[in-house]
């Protein structure tokens, strides 16, 4: 198909005018989706179109798509003020976090500071926090929430990890390199942790090499080494190839900013690995606070967009764990919908009594489960 297709739509969300603008690329048959606050790039989503659709429906389905994006934004905006007033800081977590998932860091910050304000001992807070300054890029702040994080769950070695690179981005690569390998005391095959603990070593020796309180440049560059070599046979092909360039690069002093771009491109989640199409936090919040029957359409559209990830991703387990809390949301749709007909059925005839006997054995059956699909959601 010659004719571009490519669909825009203004959206106020909180306090910010978004603009969501879809476009179909042809040579990888898909649609891209970029949502934009002013011409800051806020997220960036994409779907696959299937090769058996017919060129003249490709506009439709890119359509579909865009407004798939629009909706959702809308509804997550929607379903803020709702767990904003329901003052409950589990829910407000969750919502945190899709703020975090999808690129909103101020929406993200203001809702666990509240969730703070709620409960000081409430589970990960700090470090949701310092995640979420983190990709603000405000690193000192980051810091601060994360070593608190670190003093509250000793034990928990994503906080050493994330703490080390928020060290690493303020330039003290000795404590970095203190906090990765406090995370791989935790867990000694924490692959990003090696990783980062070799990028730190080979990037110290650059930037830092006659420090006081760090091993000499050529122990430092064994070490990295010794950590990029063991995370080699762990990754997926995308980051061997840029280790692969890395190490070869680290090899002769002449190109090791080279190396230290190719190892820092295997630490990035875009390669490391994927964000679940569909979280399930976000099933929880807009079961419990919106309403996803208004647009079955919707639920619809995630499914399938789940099903087209698993073909292309089948050993993601938490794409499976998706799918299956989607198909339970669709079928609770269909369960709604049959107590309706019935019910239906039993007002205009009284005296039905098949009907009668069928809604009475919906409605019975339909509250546990309801009860069951509350708490997988949660």
């Amino acid at each position: 198909m010659s004719r571009e297709i490519a669909f825009n739509s203004p959206l106020r969300a909180g306090k910010r005018k978004l603009s969501i603008q879809t476009r179909y690329d042809p040579d990888s048959r898909k649609a891209l989706t970029s949502v934009l606050d002013g011409e800051k790039l806020v997220d960036l989503r994409e779907n696959v179109i299937d090769g058996a659709v017919a060129d003249e429906l490709l506009e439709a389905e890119v359509r579909q798509f865009h407004e798939l994006t629009v909706s959702d934004l809308d509804l997550l905006f929607c379903v803020n003020d709702k767990v904003l007033a329901g003052e409950n800081p589990d829910s407000m977590a969750k919502l945190g976090t899709l703020f975090l998932e999808k690129g909103f860091y101020d929406e993200a910050i203001d809702t666990f500071s509240t969730v703070l304000q709620r409960d000081e001992n409430f589970e990960n807070i700090y470090y949701l926090l310092g995640q979420a300054w983190y990709r603000k890029g405000e690193i000192d702040q980051a810091q601060e929430n994360l070593r608190r994080a670190a003093e509250k769950r000793p034990g928990y070695p994503d906080v050493h990890y994330l703490l080390a690179e928020v060290l690493r981005k303020s330039g003290d690569h000795r404590a970095a390199a203190e906090s990765c390998q406090k995370a791989l005391s935790l867990n000694a095959d924490y692959v990003s942790a090696h990783l980062l603990l070799g990028l730190i070593w080979a990037e110290s020796t650059l930037l830092q090499p006659s420090h006081p309180e760090m091993p000499p440049p050529i122990e430092r560059m064994k070490e990295s080494k010794q950590h990029l070599l063991f995370a080699m046979d762990l990754v997926n092909s995308g980051q061997r190839n840029h280790l692969e360039k890395g190490l070869e690069y680290l090899e002769s002093r002449d190109h090791l900013e080279e190396g230290l771009a190719e190892i820092e491109k295997a630490i990035s989640p875009s390669v490391q690995s994927h964000r679940s199409v569909v979280a399930d936090s976000e099933f929880y919040l807009k079961f419990m606070f919106a309403d996803l029957e208004r647009d079955n359409r919707t639920l619809d559209s995630y499914i399938k967009t789940l099903e087209t990830a698993i073909s292309q991703h089948p050993d993601y387990a938490d794409l499976h764990q998706s799918l299956g809390t989607a198909c339970l949301l669709r079928g609770w749709h269909s369960f709604t919908h049959a107590v309706e007909a019935y019910r239906e059925a039993v007002r205009i005839n009284p005296d039905y009594k098949k009907a009668q006997k069928n809604l009475k054995l919906l409605e019975n059956d339909g509250r546990g489960f309801l009860i069951l699909l509350r708490a997988i959601l949660k």
